[in-house]
């Protein structure tokens, strides 16, 4: 669930947000984010605006062994765990992030093939993604770093068919827009908590693509007719 996703340009952004963190100026929009990548994050600074940059997706530990990272499936984090896991708990209260997102992908087997759909916001640029950071630095004190990992809920109506294969089906990324995010971001654990839901249907819309098109505009062209939630 969520694997691939696509980052927003500047100007999406900024007709998001009025303040731009530094970070944005140098940024480029990516049509593939993997896991694994380098992708933007917002967090709360200490004089309580914000800081973007960039974090390592997959969620680690404050001290790891970053040759064995990819093991670690905390790319996505259950929603219904942020309390009870160990893991999961501090960064709960004290880490909690935005990534801005302009969309994403999922392959949902229709009548018995799976076909790559590319999910978008129905009417803004741009939507974010509730997540959690961590500091982290390897055992050996060779890497420093940030990582995040992005929240999942069950599915809406709208995204049940198109996550509908795998262990995990019919699950979904915790989306906010920009006033649910700053909830998120400057809220209590019972604030944050209350956001932890799937987001109405008609914030998205989807739409085929073709496959394996590589980090270029083409991918997220439409292959078939768009439907909106």
């Amino acid at each position: 669930m969520c694997t691939r996703y696509l980052t927003p340009d500047q100007r999406a952004y900024e007709q998001a947000i009025s303040h731009i963190p530094p970070f944005w100026k140098d940024f480029e929009s990516h049509f593939d984010v993997r896991i694994t990548n380098h992708v933007p994050v917002i967090r709360p600074a200490p004089d309580g605006g914000y800081i973007g940059e960039a974090m390592y997706w997959t969620l680690l530990p404050p001290r790891y062994d970053s040759k064995k990272a990819w093991r670690l499936p905390t790319f996505n984090l259950r929603a219904e765990r942020l309390d009870e896991s160990r893991m999961y708990a501090t960064p709960f209260r004290l880490r909690r992030c935005l990534l801005p997102a302009a969309g994403f992908y999922e392959w949902p087997e229709i009548d018995g093939r799976k076909t790559r759909h590319c999910i978008r916001p129905a009417e803004a640029g741009l939507f974010f993604f509730a997540g959690l950071w961590n500091p982290y630095q390897s055992r050996d004190g060779s890497e420093a770093d940030h990582s995040c990992g992005l929240i999942t809920c069950d599915a809406n109506p709208f995204m049940r068919p198109l996550h509908n294969t795998g262990g995990n089906k019919h699950r979904m990324p915790v989306i906010l827009d920009w006033a649910r995010g700053n909830r998120w971001l400057f809220g209590d654990t019972d604030e944050a908590r209350e956001l932890l839901a799937p987001c109405p249907d008609n914030w998205l819309m989807a739409y085929p693509v073709t496959r394996n098109a590589g980090d270029v505009p083409a991918q997220t062209e439409p292959a078939g007719e768009p439907v909106y939630g």
